[in-house]
């Protein structure tokens, strides 16, 4: 899961950097387009990040129903279906 985190951040930010590489070199601009893609591409990798490890939180949460502890709400997950 760690793997998954870490790639999403590297991803984003190398995908942001030649989105606006492409953008610098087709007009002109560099590094204008070159730094607001690598930072909007940071960006979308660190929520894809808050977006898995909420997954995950989740995912411990229901082990935990299945197990007859209580969850996130006080209730067991045979309750929650009905």
């Amino acid at each position: 899961m760690a793997m998954r985190m870490s790639l999403e951040i590297v991803t984003g930010v190398a995908a942001g950097g030649l989105i606006g590489w492409g953008f610098d070199q087709w007009l002109g601009t560099a590094p204008w387009f070159l730094l607001a893609f690598v930072l909007l591409g940071a960006m979308a990798g660190i929520r894809n990040v808050i977006r898995i490890a909420a997954e995950v939180e989740r995912g411990s949460d229901d082990v935990k129903d299945e197990n007859g502890a209580s969850g996130r709400n006080g209730s067991r997950s045979d309750e929650r279906d009905q």
